[in-house]
């Protein structure tokens, strides 16, 4: 089912539950209040926003025995997002909103121009004659049409290649190198991860749990090198994640040996994150080489203008 929850009152809300409805689509084509009358004329989004709230709380008070697991509350929240030039620049935001909404789902269309004013909106008018829809890899979280690559803007890009490669909920996850910890505690954060911060350095470890207490999440923490990561812990976590630790090629070194062991002992994915240094991205060679990994490239839409790669690592297919 399909709406723009402007009539969603409790009354209907608490009728979908009891109904039965897998998923209830919301159709929200702007971040903010401006943007979204601008499409949706009449309607507005604190009221929309309001009225989700709403259903998310007769979702929950409805399903007792869910209460720890409201990502897998009934009816299921899904987003649809009409993309035009207009409303475009707004996807990053509403990407973050679907997030904190607990959309499972996140669909984004091309408008369909049937007057002279939409034809002149459209992002891509060729995908109305082939293949619209591109549905993510992984899951079912996004999917979204061809559009042209400079219609989008930058933050839009990150946003949709962090949603095109989530983490599943609840996944055990290491930081190696963590530093102030900040990659582990955005996935504790962000995705309800277990999450084990390791470090050579044990000064860092304070800085660590600072941030961690701020951002309301509880984390664990391992002073260790990388060489000094055990088999054992390897084996108890599903991702391993690092930032900025490929630094100098005897890291590089250690880095390779690691990331041979995890993935020997069933580690999923490994995702590190680097400026482009030398010693890194003879590390990304290596494993593009043996392993098939992916390199990101990536632009921050900040005024430094900083740029750099994600190294992607995963199980090698079968067969």
């Amino acid at each position: 089912m399909i709406t723009n929850a402007t009539l969603l009152t409790k009354e209907v809300s608490e009728q979908l539950i009891d109904a039965g409805l897998d998923c209830l689509w919301i159709s929200l084509d702007g971040a903010t209040p401006e943007s979204y009358v601008d499409v949706r004329l009449g309607a507005a989004l604190p009221e929309v926003l309001a009225n989700l709230g709403a259903f998310r709380e007769s979702r929950r008070t409805r399903s007792p025995s869910a209460f720890f697991s409201n990502y897998n509350l009934k009816p299921r929240i899904g987003i649809a997002f009409v993309a035009m030039k207009r409303n475009i620049a707004d996807l990053p935001a509403l990407l973050r909103l679907a997030n904190r909404l607990g959309a499972h789902r996140f669909l984004m269309t091309n408008v369909l121009p049937y007057t002279e004013e939409l034809h002149h909106e459209a992002l891509y008018l060729r995908a109305l004659d082939s293949g619209i829809y591109r549905r993510s890899g992984r899951g079912h979280r996004l999917e979204v049409p061809k559009i042209d690559a400079n219609a989008l803007p930058p933050e839009a890009v990150h946003q949709m290649m962090i949603t095109e490669h989530p983490l599943t909920l609840d996944q055990r996850v290491m930081e190696i190198g963590c530093g102030w910890g900040l990659l582990g505690i955005f996935c504790a954060m962000r995705f309800a991860a277990e999450v084990l911060l390791t470090d050579a350095d044990e000064w860092v470890f304070p800085y660590a749990m600072t941030h961690a207490r701020l951002n309301h999440v509880s984390v664990q923490t391992q002073h260790v090198a990388f060489e000094r990561i055990t088999n054992r812990a390897l084996r108890e976590h599903d991702i391993l994640v690092g930032a900025d630790i490929c630094f100098w090629p005897e890291l590089g070194t250690a880095l390779r040996r690691l990331i041979a062991r995890a993935l020997s002992l069933g580690t999923k994915r490994i995702l590190l994150a680097d400026p482009g240094r030398v010693s890194f991205m003879e590390l990304a060679n290596h494993c593009q080489y043996h392993y098939g990994a992916k390199l990101i490239a990536c632009q921050a839409s900040t005024r430094t203008g900083s740029s750099g790669h994600i190294l992607m690592v995963e199980q090698p297919a079968c067969g």
